[in-house]
């Protein structure tokens, strides 16, 4: 169920129906099959049992350096900057992660790496049936992942129409929006054909740039589907319409009219006999 309506969110939030027959795991590169957990039936408690496992496993998951240092960093970044929102302050914290140099950031991979041998460790002590259940968690988050980085890769600036771009043009200049609008509706209406051209022109640049990338993408990301033929009408052998109609030779009409001759012989004996 999450896998058939992924591909609806992916279309609703790039406003593209290129998904319409693709599966969201399609799209993917794992295959469905290793993401199924079937096993033996659980106990009354296994479910209990999963849950305190999959949270233990997840703590244990190694984070990524950046990651770390934001954990590590953020409480003294932000107190720099106690006025910003915090989309604002993401943007802050990256920049100063690229401000560091190369030997600050291995400080942070090393503890990452550090930590994914520690998860990695913990996982040789565990049975088959929890070894199955970490590893079944670990392709969801593969594929939670891949999601992520495919719907930052969909071009999502649509191409605005010649009146949006006419409009644009416009100095509002403290005017109320309303009367704005129907100023500018009016001036649009008025405009010769030469004159809208122009943003008509800007518009058609937009859409082709965007199909086109729209089209790039799907090239590379979605798998194409195989269309089904037609069948082409299969002709029945010996039916009347395929017989072909063999012109007739000279022998075999004198064969036809001497059949008929010796069939009206019969006749006239058995007429007069009787």
């Amino acid at each position: 169920m999450w896998a058939a309506g992924g591909t609806n969110m992916i279309a609703r939030l790039s406003g593209s129906t290129l998904f319409g027959n693709h599966s969201l795991l399609s799209v993917l590169t794992i295959d469905q099959r290793s993401v199924s957990t079937a096993d033996k039936k659980p106990s009354s408690d296994s479910h209990e049992v999963n849950l305190h496992l999959l949270d233990k496993m997840r703590n244990l998951r190694a984070p990524t350096p950046y990651s770390l240092y934001i954990k590590e960093n953020y409480h003294d970044i932000s107190a720099k900057y106690p006025n910003i929102k915090l989309g604002e302050m993401s943007i802050k914290m990256a920049e100063h992660w690229k401000t560091l140099t190369e030997e600050q950031r291995q400080v942070y991979s090393k503890k990452s790496q550090e930590q994914k041998a520690l998860y990695e460790d913990e996982k040789k002590h565990l049975s088959d049936t929890d070894l199955k259940t970490v590893h079944a968690e670990e392709k969801i988050k593969k594929i939670e992942q891949q999601v992520r980085k495919l719907i930052k890769q969909i071009p999502t600036k649509k191409p605005r129409s010649a009146y949006i771009h006419y409009i644009s043009s416009l100095d509002r200049a403290g005017v109320d929006l309303k009367d704005f609008m129907k100023t500018a509706s009016e001036k649009w209406a008025k405009l010769s054909d030469t004159d809208r051209k122009k943003y008509e022109d800007i518009y058609l640049k937009e859409k082709r740039e965007y199909t086109q990338d729209l089209l790039t993408w799907a090239a590379t990301n979605l798998k194409p589907t195989v269309e089904k033929t037609q069948r082409s009408p299969v002709k029945r052998t010996g039916s009347p319409s395929s017989k072909k109609s063999t012109p007739r030779t000279s022998d075999d009409e004198a064969s036809s009219s001497d059949d008929e001759s010796s069939s009206k012989t019969k006749k006239s004996t058995r007429s007069k006999r009787s």
